[in-house]
């Protein structure tokens, strides 16, 4: 069981907060903001340990190997939560909204399966509700699966909140996330490390936040550090964030004063919607002589393929086009564009696309269900040369009167890397001017400052 927060074997009082003590090692608590992107402040704070050996830092590898690894894990996991419960009641508690959020160890889950009003009334005496508390499980860890969603389910009905950490990472899939429910999921720090330098980074992770959204879980994402990480998650619809970028954890207790959270905050809040129009504003253009180039082909639909064909490769972006009958079968063979360099098909399955359906495609869907409009598909691997396309469509008339459906492939990774570029040129530009619009406050501060230590 969790020991009672009265009687910690290991823990004492060391200055203004609580420490613990275990054969050389001193443990100390560290707490780092988790933040709300719809609130724009803080809503919860994760604890950390942070191990010292003879007054230096050190790791918490060292510290699990020096302590016999596995056979005190359950009691040092109990001890470094109890330790955190501690220190975040100094400032965070019953008069608090915050969440507290605490990581459990695998063997701990195991043993203390039936446990969970045992667990709540250890954080009773610092003032934390079971709604305060967020545990969070590396479900990797856990062979008994069965015996996760037990645990699950035992701890939500007394009031916890469940995390599940490191998603993306290792053994995770969808497949726990539909059968725990958890009520946050976190993204592992990779992901976030991985998009952030991809061409396609924000659409990937728009989908996989969405994703996880609709399977009824707020989704966390940790490890941001950079401004352009930043920025990245700002686009998604993710929840919560939490990343040295924001706040770097804090020793001792959850910080009262929230003021560089809140800064760092309002600071990329306000980039991202600067950044965010001129994206807007590229994309539209873009788009916009695409459409342009598109509805000169599909004006040429009544003059047969060659007329197409010669409108429709005034763009470079443009990979290929087809066309569908009124029932989505392709007719004929797909036009590649031959100005552009294309993968050899030649013996691929999926080479031959004449009679091909497209009819459950919603760039088929959609023409035929707004005739007169132009329809952009969302991204996509497009057959049969596997590339990130969009798809253009819309109807036309061929040369006998028959209802047809135009549709255009573009090259969406070349479209990424043009509107990446530019958006990361603006992002520059924006950053440089509010630099330059606080460098005369400072200079200004400092002046105002500068009599009265003279007269002193």
């Amino acid at each position: 069981m969790i020991p009672d927060i009265q009687n910690s074997d290991y823990i004492e009082k060391s200055g203004k907060h609580y420490v613990a003590m275990i054969d050389e090692f001193q443990l100390r608590s560290a707490f780092q903001p988790v933040i709300s992107l719809i609130h724009n402040r803080p809503v919860g704070y994760e604890g950390l340990v942070r191990p010292f050996y003879n007054g230096k830092g050190t790791t918490p590898d060292k510290l699990f190997s020096a302590l016999g690894g596995n056979a005190f894990a359950s009691e040092l996991d109990r001890t470094c939560r109890t330790l955190h419960i501690m220190n975040a009641g100094l400032t965070v508690g019953a008069e608090s909204n915050s969440w507290l959020f605490l990581n459990v160890d695998a063997n701990t889950i195991m043993e203390d399966f039936y446990s969970p009003e045992e667990v709540k009334k250890a954080f009773e005496p610092m003032g934390f509700r079971p709604e305060h508390v967020v545990l969070e499980i590396l479900e990797k860890n856990i062979e008994d699966r069965q015996q996760l969603t037990e645990f699950v389910r035992h701890y939500k009905e007394v009031g916890f909140k469940i995390a599940l950490d490191d998603f993306g990472a290792g053994e995770s899939n969808l497949e726990r996330i539909h059968t725990i429910h958890p009520s946050i999921v976190k993204l592992d720090r990779s992901i976030i490390q991985d998009l952030a330098g991809g061409h396609n980074g924000v659409n990937v992770l728009k989908r996989v936040v969405s994703l996880l959204r609709e399977m009824g879980s707020m989704v966390l994402i940790e490890g941001v550090e950079t401004e352009e990480q930043a920025l990245l998650v700002m686009e998604t619809e993710a929840d919560l964030v939490q990343g040295f970028y924001f706040s770097k954890p804090v020793l001792g207790s959850p910080p009262e004063d929230q003021g560089e959270a809140k800064r760092q905050i309002k600071k990329i809040s306000l980039l991202q919607k600067s950044v965010a129009r001129k994206r807007m504003e590229f994309e539209e253009r873009l788009e916009a002589q695409l459409k342009d180039v598109f509805e000169n082909a599909v004006a040429c639909g009544n003059q047969g393929l060659q007329a197409i064909s010669d409108a429709m490769f005034e763009s470079k972006h443009v990979l290929r086009f087809y066309v569908l009958d009124h029932q989505g079968f392709q007719i004929g063979e797909t036009v590649s564009n031959p100005n552009k360099k294309h993968a050899d098909t030649q013996y691929h399955p999926l080479q031959k696309m004449e009679g091909a359906c497209w009819a459950r495609r919603d760039f088929f869907v959609q023409a035929l269900r707004h005739p007169t409009e132009t329809y952009f598909s969302a991204p996509y691997l497009s057959l049969p040369e596997e590339t990130l396309s969009v798809t253009l469509s819309a109807t036309f008339k061929d040369e006998k009167k028959r209802l047809r459906v135009l549709c255009a492939d573009v090259d969406a990774m070349a479209l990424n890397r043009i509107t990446s570029k530019a958006v990361k040129k603006a992002s520059r530009t924006i950053t440089s001017r509010q630099k330059a619009v606080k460098a005369p406050k400072a200079v200004a501060k400092t002046a105002q400052k500068a009599p009265k230590k003279i007269q002193k």
